[in-house]
């Protein structure tokens, strides 16, 4: 706890975020007790959540297969609990037989994909 509340000093401000990290709003924050917090800009827009307002189809479909690719530099964790929960649903192939198979072909073989674009994860 001591170190959160380091990283998040004015938590009882209601100013959870350091003024550094404030300008960013399209972001995501994980925590796992193996690796710590991670902050990931611009990372929301890519996650399929009703509820999340960051979400974008477009950059999705054109720029989402970087975040299987290791553009973003995900961790192991973080990525297998997004694909685990379906969150990343709108990431899609270009296809020559249209949008759907590419995202259809995608999403059937989003395991193989991540291992192959990123061996590193899983040695």
């Amino acid at each position: 706890m001591n170190k959160l509340v380091q990283i998040f000093p004015d938590t009882e401000k209601k100013n959870i975020l350091p003024a550094e990290l404030s300008k960013f709003s399209n972001f995501v924050l994980f925590v796992h007790p193996d690796i710590g917090l991670g902050f990931y800009p611009n990372l929301a827009q890519h996650i399929t959540d009703p509820e999340n307002i960051y979400y974008d189809q477009k950059v999705n479909e054109t720029e989402g297969l970087g975040v299987l690719t290791s553009y973003y530099a995900l961790p192991k964790e973080l990525l297998e609990y997004l694909i685990n929960n379906n969150l990343l649903k709108g990431i899609c192939l270009k296809s020559l037989l249209g949008k759907e198979y590419g995202k259809k072909q995608l999403q059937e073989n989003i395991q193989f994909v991540v291992r192959f674009f990123q061996p590193n994860l899983y040695n």
